[in-house]
């Protein structure tokens, strides 16, 4: 990416400052740097000395190099106040100590007080403070010293020089050393104060104690060992800020030399700067190579004392280090001057030119061909014209009308001439009959787009983003609503099911609406921007038929021909569609247009009567719908003389739904010839349309009508809807995964179908249960609860409370009611279900154990879950005694068993179960196989559970690949697994991943999910608490105590996920400064716990470490020790040495210890620790 940093543009260096490590002494380093910004100060004729924030892009160090990267950069100081800041800093901490315990001699010449170091740290951020409450004081003559408020300010700020400081893991020193950033957004390290990251780079073995640092308190020590000169470091990580290809290196060490030999200290000492020494000069001999033969690019200064002994006390004398300093710099005043003039001529302001906008190339997705007989509309045209790019800015219009008036073939008109006139745009064309339909043609556009992405966004999304985006340049966007009334498209109540909630939004954008309703298009737009489609002029409707091939008799005079073509068109109201459709009919026929007027004008046309009065009644459109009605009646009429196979096949269209229909799902599509001859006169009279790509056929939704209302009228419609009913029951799939695709092209059609089957004698109601198993299958749970209760109460009326099949579809309502989450309705259900079976039916058959298993889980999601684990438990045992390892039965119960384990706090357990389940799935089952995912969903989770995050990440991102591929993107499963991916990767220090996941994730269920369902309180809470560690405290405050409330109302006092709640909602008022709110809520949230819990179980001991935690912060150090000590007896009784828990908790307790100044007993406990077992 591009830097911002001043200064300099992009076509200047990007200039960075490096400063090693030099263990206790930094004087030299910043006399050196001082000499150079005096330089710059005389180059430039300045009348004071710059900063040297001011001079470069990035300043970063480690060690004593990172505590003055801290002033220069974090705290903007200028050079003469850093060197007096850090003489006093030195002067407190950099001293030997004779107060400490003697268990702490790792170098009695050279104890430094851990303490000290940190005083001195604050006290210089006091009086060197940057905001500018405090900088107005100074500059009023007054110290800061003793009134700023801020020496606990973050090290993060976006506003200063990019600053960069180097530290490393105790845990892994050997590893690349972590780079704290004043620039960074990762939550888990952004609340890292100052003067922390000061003492995480000074923090070197022998001199200084770790510090815990970040959301997690890891404990950190200084990088030198390997990277006491950080300058390669710094060139990787400008890298990453800057595509500036030109730089300036000035890499400044600290004095230290070849060889180190202090004479009066200690081994320690001396091994660790003779360490500094080496790792610096090897770095700089690196560098100097790599840049050898590049003038003006790297330069290095280090003011190298001689060889032989130095005694401690020269380290810090600065009067010696200046004599030093001085001598060098006398030495190096050429160079010194030669990177003075490069700073001097790169720190000019950026030169201002914008960033060049990519040239996005005009692309066109229209799904239909232009109409070669198009005619007229001139007037229509040129007003969408005027309205679409005459006028600046973001520009809609809705084009409306009656079904039939043409509007969908004037939008066409218009795509074409845009195409042609403004080549400039890029024009787009969807479908939205309907949500769903938006939906696909989205589906269809993106993957034209070739828009794809990883983390499961659905395509409407895709498209929306697309479009704002920069890239996607000029464009018009057509949406065909031509639903007539369906104006829930603007107006439903789930946000989801809006459309306006999709519809991308740009200045360089034109959006046309094409509906028959002007309802409709008032909700999209508003009345002034709808443009009404009016009716058609007698020349331009007469030039339609024409065109369409029609013939005049051959005896008849002109102008006896213009009255009958004046006839006609009064027959047919002008309406474009009806007159369209005659001049179909009459050339398809060879009849002549005084012909076609006798058909209209044949006595007996009670049918057609019927379809007027209908129309004009009951839809409220008016006199011209009724004669579309007469046109399609005819053309109906005649394919029932010339094609039964055509007939059947329109009369099946009329039941189902009038998009996208397949033609494999068409009765008598295995005649491969005569569904063919039949579908062929369909699209020869124009009553369906076939889609550019596929099979599929749309009908006219007007056209549609009328054939509903023809097929109707026939005397043997009942007998047919059932006709239509066995063939939709036959052809419909079972809802195993490798039928998804399948269900999801007939699940539209078989819906519209399964009305009809509810309100027939069909007792088993088949096809209704088909739709509701695949309805839950694909997320859509309830849809499946409403056809199911409708199967079980037609079942109930015929069949005996044990038949299998009752049995069944209750079995399968109640899952349906989890889904939906009416957890009670599915324990009742689910509960007398078993009752039946255990009458009837051995301890250890399948379907007994079946129900046990599923009403255990029902008590899993009520919070019962000592019933569910002891249920599982012999559902596992009986299964494992009579089936095979792989069998699927048996895999399910192990897992499940598991999650009942996690749920119960024995997490060990439950990954040595989901470890076995994973590998005996993955040895038969598809990497897509739902059942394998499920598992691994639930093993990550164990994983993070048991602190092993990395293992977790890994198989998430895997899991939500494969999902992306295989569900909607609002089904429960892939919201899951994302959420569960979100909380890992803020686990691991990836917040900003986090957050935006999570707030996806969340967005998603607000549209399809009750406000108190659990899956969506889940998400909310995970995103407080990512927010938390984002230092958006307010933020996830607000949104813990919704959540909180709105379990308050649903959930027991007691209950697992309420308590949790509770506890993220006191950690968040903790990070808020609410801490008596925080320890009031922790308080209650520890006794609950105390009173329902056993004494190891995690939850319980979590809480009460929080509340030790809270307890030390508010300066409880005596409460505080109690209940830790407490949780330490406890978890080094239950937890391996190695947990994360157990050494957090002795490392919380060592702090409290600390904290009360008895420190042998803090060291006591952190000798327990594993890290300090091995360096014993």
């Amino acid at each position: 990416m591009s830097s911002n940093t001043q200064p300099g543009g992009n076509d200047r260096p990007f200039k960075i400052l490096s400063l090693d490590d030099g263990g206790v002494c930094g004087l030299s380093g910043l006399l050196i740097l001082e000499k150079i910004m005096e330089s710059i100060q005389e180059a430039q004729g300045l009348s004071e000395v710059p900063k040297p924030c001011d001079s470069f892009d990035l300043i970063g160090g480690t060690g004593t190099g990172g505590i003055i990267a801290i002033m220069l950069g974090r705290l903007r100081m200028p050079i003469a106040d850093c060197i007096a800041a850090y003489k006093e800093i030195a002067k407190e901490a950099f001293t030997p100590s004779e107060t400490l315990s003697p268990r702490l001699d790792l170098s009695s010449a050279t104890k430094i007080s851990t303490m000290k170091l940190e005083n001195a740290m604050k006290k210089a951020i006091r009086e060197n403070c940057p905001l500018p409450k405090c900088v107005e004081e100074r500059k009023a003559g007054k110290s800061t010293t003793d009134t700023c408020q801020h020496e606990n300010q973050k090290f993060t700020d976006q506003k200063c020089v990019k600053t960069v400081v180097l530290a490393t893991t105790k845990a892994d020193a050997a590893a690349l050393p972590m780079l704290f950033k004043t620039y960074q957004t990762t939550a888990r390290w952004s609340g890292c104060k100052v003067w922390e990251v000061g003492r995480a780079t000074s923090a070197m073995v022998g001199l200084f104690k770790p510090i815990k640092l970040g959301r997690d308190k890891k404990s950190f020590m200084n990088s030198s060992f390997g990277h006491s000169n950080p300058c390669k470091v710094l060139i990787d990580e400008a890298a990453t800020l800057s595509d500036r290809q030109e730089k300036l290196i000035l890499s400044i060490g600290m004095g230290l030399g070849d060889v180190i030999e202090i004479g009066d200290t200690g081994s320690s000492v001396e091994h660790a700067l003779k360490t500094i020494s080496t790792s610096s000069k090897g770095v700089a001999d690196e560098l100097e190579t790599k840049y050898c033969n590049e003038n003006g690019i790297y330069y290095r200064f280090n003011a190298v004392r001689g060889l032989g002994a130095i005694a401690s006390s020269d380290l810090l004398d600065p009067s010696k280090a200046a004599a030093h300093a001085k001598n060098y710099l006398d030495e190096k005043q050429n160079d010194i001057k030669r990177v003075a003039k490069i700073l001097t001529n790169g720190s000019s302001t950026d030169s201002g030119q914008p960033e060049r906008p990519d040239d996005a190339r005009a692309v066109d997705y229209i799904p239909f061909h232009e109409n070669p007989n198009f005619v007229g509309r001139a007037e229509i045209l040129s007003k969408l014209n005027d309205k679409l790019f005459n006028q600046a800015g973001f520009q809609q219009v809705a084009l409306a009308g009656l079904g039939g008036m043409g509007k969908t073939q004037v939008a066409l008109k218009l795509a074409y001439t845009v195409k042609v006139k403004h080549t400039g745009y890029s024009v787009f064309w969807l479908t939205a009959a309907s949500m769903d339909g938006y939906r696909n043609s989205c589906k269809a556009l993106a993957g034209h787009l070739n828009l794809e992405t990883d983390d499961g966004e659905d395509s409407r999304i895709l498209v929306s983003d697309y479009l704002e985006a920069k890239k996607a340049g000029k464009w018009l966007l057509i949406i065909d609503i031509d639903n007539a009334d369906d104006t829930s498209l603007f107006d439903a109540p789930i946000e989801e099911d809006r459309i306006t909630s999709f519809l991308p939004r740009s200045e360089k954008g034109r959006i046309v609406y094409t509906t028959r309703s002007k309802e409709v298009s008032w909700l999209a737009l508003g009345r002034n921007d709808v443009l009404e489609l009016e009716e058609m002029p007698s020349e331009e409707l007469a030039t339609i038929l024409m065109r369409g091939g029609v013939k005049g008799s051959n005896n008849e005079p002109p102008t006896k021909q213009q009255a009958l073509i004046d006839d006609l068109l009064n027959q047919l109201c002008h309406f474009p569609l009806a007159v369209a459709q005659a001049a179909d009919y009459m050339a398809v026929n060879q009849i002549s247009i005084a012909e076609y007027l006798e058909l209209l004008r044949e006595p007996g046309r009670g049918k057609i009567e019927l379809l007027e009065h209908f129309h004009l009644d009951d839809v409220h459109l008016d006199k011209s719908q009724g004669a579309v009605a007469t046109t399609w009646v005819i053309a109906f009429q005649q394919i029932q003389k010339a094609s039964p196979d055509a007939v059947n096949l329109l009369r099946f269209i009329a039941k189902v739904d009038s998009k996208a229909i397949p033609q494999h799902m068409l009765p008598g599509s295995d005649k491969e010839k005569a569904t063919v001859d039949a579908i062929g006169m369909l699209l020869r009279y124009g009553f369906i349309r076939k889609q550019k790509t596929g099979d599929l056929f749309d009908m006219h939704s007007l056209v549609h009508l009328m054939t509903q209302l023809w097929s109707k009228g026939l005397e043997d419609e009942e007998e047919h809807s059932l006709t239509v009913l066995d063939h939709m029951t036959s052809i419909f799939p079972s809802d195993g995964l490798e039928n998804r695709f399948l269900w999801g092209q007939y699940l539209s059609h078989a819906l519209r179908v399964a009305e009809f089957e509810r309100h027939s004698d069909r007792s088993m109601a088949e096809l209704t249960f088909k739709v509701g198993r695949c309805l839950d299958r694909d997320g859509d749970s309830q849809g499946a609860v409403r056809m199911l209760e409708h199967v079980v109460g037609v079942r109930k009326e015929s069949l005996a409370a044990d038949d299998p099949r009752l049995l069944t579809s209750q079995h399968d309502l109640a899952n349906a009611y989890r889904n939906d989450d009416q957890i009670e309705k599915a324990i009742s259900m689910l509960e007398h279900v078993s009752g039946v079976l255990e009458e009837s039916l051995t301890a250890g058959h399948p379907d007994r154990l079946v129900s046990q298993y599923h009403l255990a889980n029902a008590y899993c999601d009520n919070g019962q879950i000592e019933k569910a684990v002891s249920m599982l438990e012999h559902v596992v045992r009986m299964r494992e005694e009579t089936l095979a390892a792989d069998h699927p039965s048996r895999l399910e119960s192990q897992h499940d068993l598991a999650n009942a384990y996690c749920d119960n706090g024995q997490i060990e357990k439950a990954v040595s179960i989901l470890e076995h389940v994973v590998g005996v799935r993955k040895e038969s089952l598809a990497a897509g196989h739902p059942s394998l995912l499920e598992s691994q969903l639930d093993l990550a989770n164990a994983y993070c559970d048991n602190g092993q995050i990395e293992k977790a990440i890994s198989m998430l991102e895997h899991m939500v690949r494969v999902q992306k591929e295989s569900l909607a993107a609002d089904h429960p499963s892939y919201l899951s697994s994302q959420h569960t991916l979100a909380v890992a990767y803020r686990d691991n220090g990836q917040i900003e991943k986090s957050i935006s996941m999570l707030e996806h994730v969340v967005e998603m269920q607000e549209k399809s999910l009750a406000a108190s369902h659990p899956d969506r309180l889940a998400s909310q809470r995970a995103l407080a608490v990512s927010y938390c560690g984002n230092d958006q405290t307010e933020k996830a405050v607000s949104m813990l105590e919704h959540v909180v409330r709105m379990q308050e109302e649903y959930l027991a006092a007691d209950h697992p996920s309420y308590l949790t709640s509770q506890h993220d909602l006191a950690n968040a008022y903790c990070d808020n400064g609410q801490m008596a709110k925080a320890i009031s809520m922790l308080e209650h949230v520890v006794r609950i716990r105390e009173e329902t819990l056993a004494v190891s179980h995690p939850d319980r001991l979590t809480s009460q470490h929080a509340l030790g935690e809270v307890y030390r912060g508010n300066g409880q150090i005596e409460q505080a020790i109690s209940i830790l000590e407490h949780v330490v007896r406890i978890r080094e009784e239950t937890l391996a040495p190695d947990h994360p828990s157990r050494i957090a908790s002795l490392e919380e307790l060592a702090e409290a210890y600390i904290y009360n100044d008895e420190i042998d007993r803090a060291i006591s406990v952190l000798e327990r620790t594993p890290e300090m077992q091995e360096e014993v």
